[in-house]
């Protein structure tokens, strides 16, 4: 959030700020578990949580989570939204809509055997190797590392609202897969508690960085924390832009789940990372 104005502080403005992510989080997540399950499921239990997952993985952040005329994702800009999203007359129907098929679906996949087969035991990532690499969101916390950055430096609205960090400790797919579900519903309720509160005003302020200056912007992503340095040239435009993503702390602590490792179990190692290439490369 811009500071500069003296009013970045406005409760619309922050409130307002909280949703987009929230909504991203949960198809971010319901994206994952599709990867789970085509690479983990036998055939008839595949077909089965196919055809009863959310049609799209992604749709909560995506088609059946967007008001007439657009959606939430993509509305983000410097010092608030770029328009009112008018949450309040759209996505408390659509909210519940998606938590219940999203639910069916997660209980679908932690019913079938084979699916669990292939993710317990799979890819165990150790809780020191983990803190001494870096490892980062989900992947931290499935190795019993309770580190989120909207409670442990919060901004927009975080502080003043309820979080909920799921953490496991046996570090697997398994446990991966479970912290990401139990997100979701963390998302859930955080969309839910933020509607309530969610007041009228404004949802943008103005932010203009002064020439010649530069700045350290944070977030917690779906993948962990994601962080922006920000150079300002001296005629007041961006000058320089450095951005450190998540999968560039978690490509580093991968390999450590592969030594010795079944190779026949790599694809379902690596779809519980959820990692980017692009995300290395910047």
């Amino acid at each position: 959030m811009c500071k500069m104005h003296g009013r970045a502080d406005l409760p619309s403005v922050r409130r307002n700020r909280a949703l987009p992510p929230a909504v991203e989080s949960v198809g971010t997540r319901l994206l994952w578990h599709s990867r789970y399950e085509e690479h983990a499921t036998d055939a008839d239990r595949f077909h089965e949580a196919w055809r009863r997952r959310p049609r799209r993985p992604a749709r909560c952040g995506g088609a059946s989570l967007r008001p007439a005329g657009g959606g939430p994702d993509g509305r983000g800009g410097p010092g608030g939204l770029r328009r009112d999203l008018l949450p309040k007359g759209w996505l408390p129907d659509a909210l519940e809509e998606i938590r219940q098929e999203a639910a069916r679906y997660a209980q679908l996949l932690s019913d079938t055997d084979s699916y669990l087969d292939r993710l317990i035991t799979t890819g165990p990532l150790p809780r020191k190797v983990a803190f001494d690499q870096g490892a980062t969101g989900p992947v931290e916390r499935a190795s019993g590392i309770d580190r989120d950055l909207r409670r442990d430096y919060p901004y927009a609205a975080y502080a003043d609202l309820p979080l909920t960090v799921p953490v496991e400790t046996a570090g697997d797919a398994h446990a991966r897969f479970k912290v990401r579900a139990a997100e979701i519903d963390a998302s859930f309720v955080l969309m839910q508690r933020t509607l309530l509160l969610l007041p009228e005003g404004e949802v943008d302020t103005e932010c203009r960085p002064a020439p010649g200056t530069h700045g350290l912007g944070w977030a917690e992503s779906p993948r962990g924390t994601l962080f922006y340095a920000v150079h300002v040239g001296p005629d007041g435009r961006l000058e320089r832009v450095k951005i450190k993503s998540p999968s560039f702390s978690n490509w580093r602590v991968f390999p450590f789940t592969v030594h010795d490792s079944n190779m026949m179990d790599y694809a379902i190692n690596e779809a519980s990372f959820g990692l980017t290439i692009a995300g290395c490369d910047r």
